[in-house]
This record gives C-alpha cells, structure tokens and sequence, in this order.
C-alpha cells in the first residue's frame, strides 16, 4: 500500500524516524519526504523532523521549502549549529551572502572549534570578492582541520582571485596529498596548471601530474608542463652539454637524463612544443643520432627518447631546421631503407625513427612494404599506419559538389599539402543543450530560441581537420552534425580521429559554403571560425550560411582583426613584394634566424621575434603557413562587422574569449550592465588595446 497509517505513539515516531535515516543514507529522498510528511501531521513542531524535511527538501534542491523548514527549527532551536550552518549555505546559494555570513559566524561562536563554519564563511566571503577575509577563515579551517578539502579548495579560489596562482596551486598540491582521487581537486589542480608561471620545478606535483595522464586531462596545459620540465635542474645540465662542440661523447648520459625528467617523453609526444629550450634540445640530439646511427642500434632507452622524438617531428609537421649534412644523410637512409623494405627485409628501429623525424614515412612508395620491430608499434602506428589510413578514407567522403570557385580550388591545395591543425587529444568538454550554450556563453538572443530542435541539427562549415567538430559533437552527442571543408586531405584526418574517438554523430562531407545552400537543409545552429576570411567573397559566403540557419537560428563566427593582425599584415606585404613564395626549406631557415635572432637576410622582414614567437602557429608547418604565408586573407574591423550583420539580418550575441582578462578589462571601461553586447564599445575598446583580438574576432549572432 502507498498510504502510510498516522502515528501518534512517540515510540513508534522514534522508529520511523529511524527508517527515514536510513532511506536518506541510501538517497531515497522521495520515499524518506513521503514518511516524514505523513508524520508532520501529529509532529509538526518536532525539530528533529523538521530537521530531516529541510535536509530532504535540500538534496533535492528545492531550497525554498528546505529554507522554511530550517526556520521552524530555529524557532525553538535558535542556537542550533547544523541548522544555521545548512541555512547559511542555502543563502550563499540564493546570492545572498552577507545574509549566510552572519549565521555562520554565529556558528562559529557556538561551536569555535569546528573547521566547517570556517570554511563555509570562507566561501561566503569569496563569493563577495573578500578574498583576503577569505583566506582568513579557510585558513583557520585548516588550523583547526588539516585535511579539510573545502578549505583548500575556498583558499585556493581566493589566492586565484588574487592572482596568486603559485600559491593556489600549492594549496591545492596540498589537499590533493590528503585526497589523491578526489576529482573536483584534481580538476581545479588541472586548471590551476594552466595560468601558472613556474618558477622553480617542484617534484612534489609530479605524481599529480601523472594523475592528470591517467584521467587524459593534459589537452591545455601541455604548455605550461613544458616550461615547467624547463625549470628541472637537468635541463640546465644538459642544454649546458649540448652547446659544448665536443657533446657527442655525452649523448648516452644525457639520453638517459632526459629519459629520467617526469612526463618528459608525454609531454613531446601529445602536441607541438613551444618552448625554444626544448626544441634545441631535440634538434641537436636528433641530428647526433642521425649521424652516429650505427653505434646507436638496439638502445632501448634511446628508442624510447627517439620514439618520442618523432611522434613531436609529426606532429609539427617536421618544423624543425635541418641542415646540408643532415639533408645528405637522410637521402642516404632513405635509399638503404627503401631497398631493404622493397627486399622485404625488417628495418632497423632507430633507423626507422631517425628518417620519421625528418620526413613523412607514410607517403613514401615503400612505406606499406616496411616490416618493423614490435618495440615500436605505438610509433609506427602514428607516422605510418595511420597515414596510410588516411590515404584509403579520402575516397569514401562524399561530395555536395565539384569546387568551382578559383579562389576556393587555391585555398583546397594549400589545405591538401598542409592540412591544419594536426590534433591528438580529446577535449574535456561538457555535455549541454542550446539553452546551457545561451547560459556558458552569455549569448544575448532577441528571439526565443525554444522553437529549435533539442538535440540541434549543426553544420561545422569549415571544419579542417576536425577538432572543432569533435568537440561539439560531445558537448551535443544526441545532435546530427554536417561537417563540410573544402580538403578532403583534412577531412581525411578528422574521419579517422573522430572513428578512433568512437564520435559517431559527424557526417564529413566536400564541398565549398558557396554550394551549401545545394543540400536543401536548414540547421539550428552554424559554427564558420576561421574560414569566411579566407574566401574570395568574406560577404557572400556568410550570405549562403545565413540562408542555411533557422529562424531564430545561432551562429558562431570567427575573423580576423585588422589591427590585431598589423604586424602579419606588413609580413605578408613585405613577401608580396619580394615575390616570396611559401617553401617548407624557407621556413625552417625562417624560424630558425627568428628564434637565434640573428642578423642575415631575414633580418630585414617586418616582424619581430617575441610577437611571432610567442603565436602557437608558429610551432608547426601548416600552423605557419597558415599564419604568414596563406593563399588568400582578408581583415576586418568592428565596424566591418556591424555592417555585415545589418546586411544579412543577424543580431550581435557577443564575443567568445579564452580567458576572462580581455572581458574584464573590458568592464573597467564599460561598467554598465550589458556594455558588452556594443560592437561601438567593443570598437572604442580594441583601439585602446590593440592585441585584444589576436586570436580573431570569436562570436555569436542570432538570424532575426
């Protein structure tokens, strides 16, 4: 029976009270709220029962009721600890917070020894922008509990706040010390590594590293672990050997050092390194092994270290300079190698490595006969195996048309030589809808959006290797998305990593925006970044988008910055007029006298080294090209933009950025409450700071 008879008998309320415990312990608040409602009939004034509705009403979120019940226990328990605890945290909930901090000092009066209320005030605090009060109480949470985790956490939130990012990410180092697989920890330890300027390497955030390797949580902060491996006591060493002309002798001991560094060997192998130190460090080894290969056969170590080596070469597209003498051994290596895999004979595992650093083995004629030690299968798989995949994939995408455009065709070779960017990681994202988009990104929509399907039809238009796709398939994975890029060289790539993801709701497909509108298909949300500026005509292609997009419809654009890009600009004038025509040879030399500063005949080109070097483009063949040397750029200024949008009936949703700096300096100049849905304040802000959109104009509009 689902009616529950009234108890009168306290015996009998003792017991149910008792039953409640335990189907609050076993999270049936349902079941528990239904006891406890049937027993208010006769206990209504029981503060114990009222007690245990607030607790209910609270786990299931329904604070408001949760709030009356706590206040009837106040009525005859004003002193009670819990109560005004729980209360204190509903009011930090509902925004008000001086409110809660009250009570909880009142906690604390009552029961000074307990780290809680601290820790609770801390937060109180925190969410009032006190952060110095913050760390008062959180630390004296911690005094009295050494293990407390939310005081380390509201600490940690405060020093971030007060741009202590060294001593919140120690904090944090701390409590994970006491809670290794807590994962709000290592999540706010993730982010922490991010904004963090190491100073020194400390070898006690190692294991927590490693922790982040395990949980694939290493995408954005590959990075910041490069400068701080730059800060280990060896590095020092072993740059120090290495400029030493007579270095070959060290070569083993330095293998083995580098070996030895945590996380090293991950850390170059998942994503271009952009760290100058580092990139020495693995030119120079690289070449010594080239042209001692002989005495370096069967060296597990070393095939580890090369392993690495020429999973990052790969990856950057094999960026890094070369010289003459280099160039003339691998000539000579690749013929020994091509005769020995074409006498179907096995190839030597350092000589397989040494050539994969220099050249991509997968589009060499003899790369399917090559017979290799199972010491490298990880490896092979990367610069050979999936090469070849992606050699077979490009003959099933399917066509929406035959590219017609010349200026189209121009920008598909490009893309076919260098398709960018090579990715290996899945991102962290989160799993949302439309409506949690709107929220995340504070887009300002003037038309209700309730009327788009949930899950969304999406069209990536543009989507080069396929990164951007793969991300917003797992943040809409109910959604079907059409994914269209002009390189099937590119969409190659993205087919093969998103069936290696297991994404399976990303339909690629050839094609130019120009012909989209050809499918007969109407999408709720669009997503063009980086694409528009690269067209013949920015203005028709956002023309045949807008004729894809719902009433209603979102769509996210990105292009380039006029001012922003000045120095490009005078880069790309300066090649113009000496008829420089993009080479990958001119760009190692290129990188090379920009990164040694030196003075030769690039020392004339219109751009500086601490500008260019500090792009990530720079770190990669296609990342560079695309960034110096394109086919086809166009800029655009705000109010460039502003008229774009009237023309095709879009409404301005606001600007996306990386990191919260730009969007509060912003609000320094414009205070007022929606300042940042202007194009004229965002236009009078970026002539103030200049660079504001160096990493393009990121946005969202909504169709009329």
């Amino acid at each position: 029976m689902n009616n529950i008879s009234i108890i009168t008998d306290e015996d009998d309320f003792e017991k149910k009270l008792e039953k409640v415990d335990l189907l609050i312990n076993s999270k049936n608040f349902d079941e528990a709220l239904k006891t406890c409602i049937n027993l208010e009939t006769n206990f209504s004034d029981n503060s114990k029962l009222n007690f245990k509705i607030a607790f209910i009403y609270k786990n299931l979120s329904q604070l408001e009721l949760a709030s009356k019940y706590y206040k009837k226990v106040l009525a005859s328990r004003p002193d009670d600890p819990d109560t005004l605890n729980n209360l204190g945290n509903i009011l930090n909930h509902n925004g008000e917070f001086e409110e809660a901090a009250l009570l909880f000092l009142k906690v604390i009066l009552l029961a000074p020894n307990a780290p809680q209320p601290y820790s609770n005030i801390s937060h109180s605090y925190n969410l009032m922008g006190k952060y110095n009060e913050a760390l008062k109480y959180g630390e004296k949470a911690i005094e009295l509990n050494p293990n407390f985790i939310d005081a380390y956490i509201e600490i940690s939130k405060a020093q971030t706040s007060l741009n202590l990012h060294n001593d919140a990410l120690n904090t944090i180092s701390r409590a994970i010390d006491f809670d290794n697989n807590n994962n709000n920890l290592l999540n706010i330890f993730y982010s922490l590594l991010k904004e963090t300027k190491f100073s020194e390497y400390d070898k006690s955030l190692d294991d927590k590293i490693d922790k982040l390797f395990l949980k694939n949580k290493i995408k954005k902060i590959a990075p910041n672990l490069l400068k701080r491996i730059e800060m280990h006591p060896d590095i020092n060493f072993i740059v120090s050997q290495l400029r030493n002309d007579d270095y070959s002798n060290d070569i083993p001991n330095i293998i083995i050092k580098l070996s030895n560094i945590p996380n090293f060997l991950k850390v170059i192998s998942i994503d271009t390194i952009k760290n100058q130190t580092i990139e020495f460090i693995l030119t120079t080894i690289r070449k010594n092994i080239l042209q001692n290969i002989k005495q370096y056969e069967n060296n597990q170590t070393l095939i580890d270290l090369h392993s690495a080596i020429a999973v990052q070469c790969f990856n950057n597209e094999y960026i890094f300079f070369e010289t003459d003498e280099e160039k003339e051994e691998i000539k000579k290596l690749e013929k020994e190698l091509a005769q020995s895999a074409n006498n179907n004979e096995p190839l030597s595992s350092i000589k397989l490595l040494s050539i994969g650093s220099y050249i991509n083995i997968g589009c060499l004629s003899w790369a399917r006969s090559i017979i290799f030690d199972n010491n490298i299968k990880d490896v092979f798989k990367i610069i050979v195996s999936d090469v070849l995949l992606e050699l077979a994939l490009k003959m099933r995408i399917p066509k929406i048309k035959p590219i017609i455009n010349i200026t189209s065709k121009i920008v598909e070779n490009q893309y076919s030589q260098n398709p960018y960017p090579r990715w290996n990681l899945k991102s962290d994202v989160e799993e949302i809808n439309i409506n949690k988009l709107v929220s995340i990104e504070k887009i300002k929509c003037i038309n209700n959006i309730d009327f788009l399907s949930s899950p969304p039809l999406i069209l990536i238009a543009g989507c080069g290797t396929g990164q951007q796709s793969m991300e917003t398939a797992l943040q809409f994975p109910s959604s079907q998305i059409l994914a269209i890029d002009l390189s099937t060289t590119s969409l190659a790539y993205a087919l093969r990593k998103t069936k290696e993801l297991h994404i399976n709701n990303i339909t690629f497909a050839h094609g130019d925006i120009l012909d989209i509108s050809t499918i007969n298909q109407k999408f709720d949300m669009v997503e063009c970044t980086g694409v528009l500026h690269h067209m013949d005509n920015p203005s028709k292609g956002l023309e045949e988008l807008t004729k894809t997009l719902k009433q209603n419809g979102l769509m996210k654009i990105a292009l380039y910055s006029k001012l922003a890009r000045s120095e490009i600009i005078k880069f790309r004038e300066y090649i113009e007029r000496n008829n420089i025509k993009f080479s990958e040879d001119f760009v190692r030399k290129l990188r090379k006298n920009i990164l040694e500063n030196k003075s030769t005949e690039y020392s004339q080109i219109p751009i500086s080294k601490n500008f260019v070097s500090s792009l990530n483009d720079f770190y990669s063949m296609s990342g560079i090209r695309d960034l110096l040397f394109h086919s086809k750029e166009y800029q655009f200024t705000i109010p460039d933009i502003h008229l774009l949008l009237d023309k095709y009936g879009l409404s301005f949703g606001g600007f996306v950025f990386q990191n919260r700096k730009t969007i509060d300096n912003f609000k320094k100049m414009f205070p007022s409450k929606d300042s940042e849905y202007s194009l004229a304040n965002w236009n009078e802000f970026e002539l103030t700071f200049g660079h504001a959109f160096l990493n393009m104009y990121q946005f969202w509009v909504q169709k009329k």
